[in-house]
């Protein structure tokens, strides 16, 4: 369950703006807006991305932007970035992975494979 003044006050705690966070996650502001005033919930698999930030910043980020000077938001942008990279990456496996199949029944295997592994109905 998304508890949206939790979220809110973790957040501010990273010492991100709306703006920020939203950049770090890949979603709007007024995205992030909506989650803080109720209106909306992230998905789960965005609530999952969300707790990694926090998780992440709350450990050993904050050691080492005090040791290397990178603010919360330069912070954001790399974790922004990094998880593009790896989105990209797990989009570029799949892509190589459908032109390795040899019949359409093939294809539709993986997709439902895929769904499943997504948890998507």
């Amino acid at each position: 369950m998304f508890d949206k003044d939790e979220f809110k006050r973790r957040r501010l705690a990273a010492g991100h703006s709306q703006a920020s966070f939203a950049r770090a996650l890949g979603v709007s502001t007024r995205t992030v807006a909506r989650w803080e005033r109720g209106s909306t919930a992230p998905p789960r698999r965005r609530q999952e991305e969300i707790q990694m930030l926090f998780e992440r910043e709350g450990s050993d980020a904050q050691t080492s932007n005090a040791q290397t000077g990178i603010t919360p938001e330069q912070d954001s942008l790399l974790a922004g970035t990094l998880l593009a990279s790896m989105m990209l990456a797990e989009g570029m496996a799949a892509v190589r992975r459908i032109n390795s199949l040899a019949t359409q029944e093939d294809l539709r295997a993986v997709v439902r494979e895929e769904l499943r592994r997504h948890k998507v109905s």
